[in-house]
């Protein structure tokens, strides 16, 4: 209401407005200045962008819209300290709810930004680790001083990543449906998600480590055009055969890190993390030119971490309890099982759907701005360093998936909500 009592600017047309600053305002890429200034971008480019930022303008609105009603605020209560130094849910308490309507959702200093604090600090350590380690790849293949190493590093990294996130839509789903169960004071129902998540995901990651390590260049196809230079092709396909053999592993790891997460536990995750990872660090230089594997030295240094983490995972869950070493991981489960994992990661895995085809696409069009690879090589670096920006969004969003369902969950929310 408040925004239609605001007097009317005056508007001006869009194709205006696109001429206006098109000549002075575009950013051009550093080594494209001068060599290419003429080339204008394609029809198809600036549509895509204009519905980009028409996406991104209604997210946001929609942001406005939600964050701008009257809502009450949970405050989950921890205790100051546990055993495990794990953030922990006792109980809830609904207060508020007639404050500032506009302001409700801002930082109080109360018991509830404690708790988002305590779980986001080491969630974004967990989260920092990965693109760090990644960027110390990308330092040691950099040191080859082979352009056509980096891009082969850059492309079959994406193509796993891209694949790894696409399939791995099951543990994503299950840190949600582990704080459920966990806040409800479930703990057979807590076992029973983490089992069943870790079977249907080793199902999926094999059929998802065969197709790779079998079909290496159909799978490198969609991010390596056909005309890149025959040694990136050779070292991204060396790359992406030895990372196909820690899928399973890969995605085993992420459903203990998210069953411990579920729990509200986000430091034994930050712990297995520095530790597995650690060991990528010491090996990369080790594989990469002591052994001289060169870039597939890089794969299988973090394919033995990625394995390191799974068999941690594995041994804690089974000793707090939260896995049986049973029959009963064998067997599949029963189909009433796949139901909240399936309904639950359909969202998830649209989503992957749509992020990793962009950035597939974004990775070829680098491919095939230089044969030889330069611009791919610097794009590999740009990225490393981009998604270190992307940290504390994903810390954060990973903290709201815990405390939300924990909170709908726990012992007389019902009442309360």
């Amino acid at each position: 209401p408040w925004a239609t009592s605001l007097p009317a600017a005056p508007r001006t047309p869009r194709r205006r407005l696109l001429k206006q600053h098109s000549a002075s305002d575009r950013p051009t890429h550093p080594q494209a200045a001068g060599v290419e200034a003429s080339r204008k971008p394609s029809s198809s480019t600036m549509k895509l962008a204009w519905l980009t930022l028409n996406a991104i303008a209604l997210h946001h609105m929609c942001e406005s819209l939600a964050f701008g009603r009257p809502q009450q605020r949970a405050v989950l209560k921890t205790p100051t300290r546990t055993r495990r130094r794990a953030a922990s849910l006792e109980s809830l308490d609904v207060v508020g709810g007639e404050t500032n309507a506009r302001l409700g959702f801002l930082p109080r200093g109360d018991e509830l930004d404690g708790t988002i604090g305590r779980m986001a600090g080491p969630a974004i350590l967990n989260f920092l680790i990965l693109p760090l380690v990644g960027t110390v790849d990308t330092l040691w293949v950099g040191k080859l001083g082979d352009p056509a190493a980096l891009a082969a590093l850059g492309a079959a990294n994406q193509v796993f990543s891209s694949v790894f996130f696409v399939v791995s839509f099951v543990p994503a789903v299950v840190t949600p449906l582990v704080a459920a169960a966990h806040a409800a004071g479930d703990e057979e129902l807590v076992k029973k998600r983490v089992r069943d998540a870790l079977w249907i995901s080793a199902v999926i990651g094999a059929t998802a480590s065969v197709c790779l390590g079998l079909a290496p260049r159909t799978a490198l196809s969609l991010a390596l055009p056909k005309d890149a230079a025959a040694a990136t092709w050779r070292q991204a396909v060396t790359y992406l055969t030895v990372r196909a053999g820690g899928m399973v592993p890969a995605i085993m790891a992420f459903v203990g890190f998210a069953a411990f997460r579920g729990r509200l536990d986000v430091v034994t995750p930050l712990r297995v993390s520095l530790a597995s990872q650690g060991l990528n660090l010491v090996l990369d230089p080790l594989l990469i030119f002591g052994a001289k594997m060169g870039v597939g030295g890089a794969a299988l240094a973090t394919a033995c971490a990625e394995l390191l983490s799974a068999m941690t995972y594995l041994f804690l869950l089974v000793r707090r309890g939260t896995l049986e070493l049973s029959a009963k991981l064998l067997k599949p489960p029963p189909l009433s099982s796949f139901a909240p994992l399936i309904v639950g990661g359909a969202g998830v895995l649209a989503r992957s759907l749509a992020l990793n085809t962009a950035f597939l696409s974004v990775t070829r069009a680098t491919q095939a701005l230089d044969p030889t690879g330069g611009a791919a090589a610097a794009h590999t670096i740009a990225m490393q360093v981009w998604q270190l920006g992307g940290v504390v969004l994903f810390a954060l969003s990973s903290v709201a998936a815990v405390l939300v369902p924990a909170a709908l969950n726990a012992p007389g929310a019902d009442a309360r909500t």
